[in-house]
């Protein structure tokens, strides 16, 4: 990614920086649930919540597996182009905006999880 734009660059970081909270949080969450399913396996909440954890590591992959496949065309693009420049950063944009709106969902989740502990 030598020569990659630097506002490129900046949005893969950005990119990968949310998604590394995102699976952290859901990793951590997985084994604060993994415990308490163990005492109330029936639980129908708690069941959703371990589902939407494993969704959530699920979704960071997909997301990991989708950047590279950008950033693969990145590699092969001629940056001199704008409007190839363009096309990259504003799909790289709104990857990021669901990653965002994902997070927002994510973080109200693990308030939750909070609550129970």
């Amino acid at each position: 990614m030598s020569s990659t734009p630097p506002e490129i660059n900046a949005l893969i970081k950005r990119f990968n920086n949310e998604l590394d909270w995102i699976e952290g949080k859901a990793t951590e969450g997985l084994e604060f649930i993994r415990i308490v399913l163990e005492r109330f396996p029936e639980n129908p909440t708690l069941v959703r919540l371990f589902a939407f954890l494993n969704n959530a590591i699920f979704f960071v992959n997909l997301q990991r597996s989708r950047l590279q496949i950008i950033v693969n065309e990145i590699d092969v693009i001629d940056m001199a182009s704008y409007e190839e420049f363009k096309e990259m950063a504003e799909k790289l944009d709104r990857q990021l905006d669901l990653i965002l709106e994902a997070k927002s969902i994510f973080s109200g989740i693990i308030e939750c999880l909070k609550k129970l502990k």
